[in-house]
Protein backbone atom coordinates (compact mmCIF):
# COMPACT_ATOMS: atom_id res chain seq x y z
CA UNK A 1 0.00 0.00 0.00
CA UNK A 2 1.60 3.54 -1.10
CA UNK A 3 0.75 6.90 0.73
CA UNK A 4 -0.95 8.72 -2.05
CA UNK A 5 -1.23 12.03 -1.47
CA UNK A 6 -4.07 13.09 -3.09
CA UNK A 7 -5.40 16.78 -4.35
CA UNK A 8 -6.60 17.93 -0.98
CA UNK A 9 -2.77 17.11 0.36
CA UNK A 10 -0.66 18.02 -1.96
CA UNK A 11 -0.13 21.41 -0.44
CA UNK A 12 0.92 19.71 2.08
CA UNK A 13 3.37 17.18 1.16
CA UNK A 14 3.70 14.59 3.67
CA UNK A 15 3.23 16.45 7.18
CA UNK A 16 4.84 14.11 10.23
CA UNK A 17 2.02 14.51 13.75
CA UNK A 18 3.07 14.86 16.93
CA UNK A 19 2.72 12.89 20.01
CA UNK A 20 2.67 14.29 23.07
CA UNK A 21 3.81 12.18 26.36
CA UNK A 22 3.43 13.32 29.63
CA UNK A 23 3.81 16.36 30.16
CA UNK A 24 2.59 17.92 27.19
CA UNK A 25 5.79 18.44 24.98
CA UNK A 26 6.18 16.78 21.42
CA UNK A 27 7.53 13.24 21.64
CA UNK A 28 11.11 14.27 21.30
CA UNK A 29 10.92 17.33 23.53
CA UNK A 30 9.91 20.05 21.11
CA UNK A 31 6.65 22.25 22.38
CA UNK A 32 2.99 20.63 21.16
CA UNK A 33 2.85 23.89 19.39
CA UNK A 34 5.76 24.20 17.52
CA UNK A 35 4.76 22.81 14.07
CA UNK A 36 5.60 19.64 12.63
CA UNK A 37 8.38 18.78 9.71
CA UNK A 38 6.85 18.93 6.08
CA UNK A 39 9.11 16.82 3.84
CA UNK A 40 9.60 18.99 0.48
CA UNK A 41 8.29 17.35 -2.37
CA UNK A 42 11.55 16.75 -4.75
CA UNK A 43 9.28 15.48 -7.72
CA UNK A 44 6.75 12.20 -8.45
CA UNK A 45 5.44 10.13 -5.66
CA UNK A 46 6.95 10.40 -2.38
CA UNK A 47 7.01 6.45 -1.69
CA UNK A 48 5.36 5.47 1.90
CA UNK A 49 5.51 1.89 2.95
CA UNK A 50 2.55 0.62 5.38
CA UNK A 51 3.69 -2.58 7.33
CA UNK A 52 2.66 -4.76 10.05
CA UNK A 53 3.47 -8.18 11.25
CA UNK A 54 1.44 -10.23 8.84
CA UNK A 55 2.40 -8.10 5.85
CA UNK A 56 3.27 -10.31 3.04
CA UNK A 57 4.87 -7.43 0.65
CA UNK A 58 8.16 -8.00 1.94
CA UNK A 59 8.22 -11.80 -0.04
CA UNK A 60 5.59 -10.81 -2.98
CA UNK A 61 8.88 -9.00 -5.59
CA UNK A 62 11.59 -10.02 -6.63
CA UNK A 63 15.05 -7.87 -5.28
CA UNK A 64 15.89 -7.37 -1.65
CA UNK A 65 13.94 -8.12 1.16
CA UNK A 66 13.39 -6.33 4.32
CA UNK A 67 12.39 -7.52 7.28
CA UNK A 68 11.55 -5.64 10.76
CA UNK A 69 14.94 -5.80 11.66
CA UNK A 70 16.47 -4.17 8.64
CA UNK A 71 15.17 -1.52 6.28
CA UNK A 72 17.37 -0.53 3.95
CA UNK A 73 16.15 -2.08 0.94
CA UNK A 74 13.47 0.29 1.05
CA UNK A 75 15.60 3.71 1.05
CA UNK A 76 17.29 2.23 -2.04
CA UNK A 77 14.46 1.52 -3.88
CA UNK A 78 13.25 5.38 -3.22
CA UNK A 79 10.89 4.96 -0.42
CA UNK A 80 10.93 8.32 2.09
CA UNK A 81 8.51 6.79 4.94
CA UNK A 82 7.66 4.31 6.55
CA UNK A 83 4.12 3.31 8.96
CA UNK A 84 4.07 0.42 11.11
CA UNK A 85 0.90 -1.02 12.39
CA UNK A 86 0.59 -0.28 16.28
CA UNK A 87 -2.72 -2.60 16.44
CA UNK A 88 -5.54 -3.57 15.30
CA UNK A 89 -9.66 -4.33 17.25
CA UNK A 90 -7.70 -4.25 20.60
CA UNK A 91 -4.47 -6.52 20.20
CA UNK A 92 -0.85 -4.99 19.91
CA UNK A 93 1.45 -5.61 16.56
CA UNK A 94 4.66 -7.45 18.51
CA UNK A 95 6.76 -5.99 15.29
CA UNK A 96 5.74 -2.67 15.29
CA UNK A 97 8.50 -1.02 17.80
CA UNK A 98 11.20 -2.97 15.70
CA UNK A 99 10.04 -1.33 12.41
CA UNK A 100 10.17 1.79 13.91
CA UNK A 101 13.67 1.47 15.21
CA UNK A 102 14.63 -0.15 12.32
CA UNK A 103 13.17 3.22 10.25
CA UNK A 104 15.19 5.57 12.52
CA UNK A 105 18.18 3.83 11.70
CA UNK A 106 17.45 4.01 7.74
CA UNK A 107 17.02 7.34 7.72
CA UNK A 108 13.48 6.83 7.25
CA UNK A 109 10.38 8.96 8.32
CA UNK A 110 8.32 6.67 10.49
CA UNK A 111 4.97 6.44 11.51
CA UNK A 112 1.99 5.33 13.38
CA UNK A 113 -1.64 3.26 11.95
CA UNK A 114 -4.29 1.69 14.24
CA UNK A 115 -6.92 -0.62 12.73
CA UNK A 116 -9.80 0.43 13.92
CA UNK A 117 -12.75 -2.25 14.39
CA UNK A 118 -16.37 -2.34 15.74
CA UNK A 119 -16.08 -5.09 18.32
CA UNK A 120 -13.84 -2.53 20.53
CA UNK A 121 -14.71 0.67 21.75
CA UNK A 122 -12.95 3.55 19.85
CA UNK A 123 -11.95 5.00 22.75
CA UNK A 124 -10.32 1.98 24.12
CA UNK A 125 -8.48 1.72 20.90
CA UNK A 126 -7.62 5.21 20.83
CA UNK A 127 -6.16 5.26 24.24
CA UNK A 128 -4.05 2.17 23.13
CA UNK A 129 -2.61 3.72 20.37
CA UNK A 130 -1.31 6.41 22.15
CA UNK A 131 -0.14 4.51 24.74
CA UNK A 132 1.74 2.43 21.86
CA UNK A 133 2.75 5.90 20.53
CA UNK A 134 4.14 6.93 23.25
CA UNK A 135 5.87 4.08 24.20
CA UNK A 136 7.94 4.24 21.49
CA UNK A 137 8.92 7.24 21.25
CA UNK A 138 10.85 7.34 24.31
CA UNK A 139 12.69 4.98 22.97
CA UNK A 140 13.58 6.99 19.94
CA UNK A 141 16.74 8.71 19.19
CA UNK A 142 16.73 12.76 20.02
CA UNK A 143 17.03 14.12 16.46
CA UNK A 144 14.54 11.53 14.94
CA UNK A 145 11.17 13.63 13.15
CA UNK A 146 7.98 13.25 15.38
CA UNK A 147 5.51 10.34 14.50
CA UNK A 148 2.83 10.54 12.00
CA UNK A 149 -0.20 9.38 13.75
CA UNK A 150 -2.82 7.80 11.29
CA UNK A 151 -6.26 6.13 12.13
CA UNK A 152 -7.17 2.88 10.01
CA UNK A 153 -11.04 2.29 9.57
CA UNK A 154 -12.70 -0.56 8.93
CA UNK A 155 -15.51 0.34 6.07
CA UNK A 156 -18.35 -1.58 8.35
CA UNK A 157 -17.34 1.32 11.43
CA UNK A 158 -20.19 4.29 12.05
CA UNK A 159 -18.93 7.60 11.52
CA UNK A 160 -19.66 8.17 15.26
CA UNK A 161 -16.79 5.77 16.26
CA UNK A 162 -14.37 7.39 13.78
CA UNK A 163 -14.94 11.01 15.29
CA UNK A 164 -15.10 9.25 18.95
CA UNK A 165 -11.33 7.69 17.95
CA UNK A 166 -10.20 10.84 16.05
CA UNK A 167 -11.48 13.16 19.18
CA UNK A 168 -9.70 10.95 21.84
CA UNK A 169 -6.22 10.47 19.84
CA UNK A 170 -6.76 14.58 19.56
CA UNK A 171 -7.51 15.09 23.23
CA UNK A 172 -4.61 13.16 24.19
CA UNK A 173 -1.75 14.72 21.67
CA UNK A 174 -3.43 17.67 20.25
CA UNK A 175 -3.42 15.76 16.75
CA UNK A 176 -5.88 14.79 14.64
CA UNK A 177 -5.11 12.04 13.35
CA UNK A 178 -4.74 11.07 9.21
CA UNK A 179 -7.83 9.47 8.46
CA UNK A 180 -7.37 6.23 6.34
CA UNK A 181 -10.32 5.30 4.67
CA UNK A 182 -11.03 2.23 1.96
CA UNK A 183 -12.25 3.08 -1.79
CA UNK A 184 -15.65 1.35 -0.87
CA UNK A 185 -19.38 2.19 -1.89
CA UNK A 186 -20.70 1.38 1.83
CA UNK A 187 -18.02 4.45 2.95
CA UNK A 188 -18.84 6.73 0.44
CA UNK A 189 -23.00 6.84 1.22
CA UNK A 190 -21.33 7.33 4.75
CA UNK A 191 -19.42 9.85 4.30
CA UNK A 192 -21.61 11.53 1.86
CA UNK A 193 -24.37 11.43 4.27
CA UNK A 194 -23.00 12.88 7.28
CA UNK A 195 -24.37 15.56 9.06
CA UNK A 196 -23.10 18.88 9.27
CA UNK A 197 -21.30 18.55 12.71
CA UNK A 198 -19.92 15.06 11.59
CA UNK A 199 -18.59 16.53 8.29
CA UNK A 200 -17.04 18.97 9.93
CA UNK A 201 -15.03 16.63 12.01
CA UNK A 202 -13.90 14.46 9.18
CA UNK A 203 -12.84 17.27 7.09
CA UNK A 204 -10.44 18.06 9.68
CA UNK A 205 -8.27 15.34 9.48
CA UNK A 206 -5.97 14.67 6.37
CA UNK A 207 -7.15 11.84 4.28
CA UNK A 208 -5.20 8.62 3.14
CA UNK A 209 -7.22 7.22 0.34
CA UNK A 210 -7.00 3.46 -0.47
CA UNK A 211 -6.70 3.55 -4.81
CA UNK A 212 -4.80 0.25 -5.60
CA UNK A 213 -5.29 0.85 -9.03
CA UNK A 214 -7.13 3.30 -12.05
CA UNK A 215 -9.73 0.71 -12.31
CA UNK A 216 -10.93 -0.10 -8.44
CA UNK A 217 -13.69 0.75 -6.99
CA UNK A 218 -16.22 0.29 -9.28
CA UNK A 219 -19.87 -0.55 -8.37
CA UNK A 220 -23.54 0.00 -9.01
CA UNK A 221 -23.62 3.31 -7.79
CA UNK A 222 -20.37 4.64 -8.05
CA UNK A 223 -18.11 4.21 -11.22
CA UNK A 224 -14.09 3.26 -10.71
CA UNK A 225 -12.47 6.99 -10.15
CA UNK A 226 -9.97 6.74 -12.26
CA UNK A 227 -7.43 8.94 -10.17
CA UNK A 228 -7.18 10.30 -7.01
CA UNK A 229 -8.91 13.30 -7.85
CA UNK A 230 -11.79 11.54 -8.69
CA UNK A 231 -11.80 9.55 -5.62
CA UNK A 232 -11.90 12.83 -3.81
CA UNK A 233 -15.30 13.58 -5.49
CA UNK A 234 -16.63 10.26 -4.43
Amino acid sequence: MILMKVCLLLPLCLLIAQCSPDPPVGIQGRPVSQPAPVVKRSGGVQHIINVSAYDPKKKSRPGRGFSQYDLSALPANGARGLIARAGKGGKLDEKCANFIRSADRAGLLAGLYYRVQRHVSPTRQADQFVARAKAIARHRPANAAPLLLCGDYDGDLSLSAIVRFMDRVEAKTGIVPIAYLENSQALKLKTRAADSRTAAKLRRAPYWLALYSHESGAGPIFPAPGNPRGLVKQ
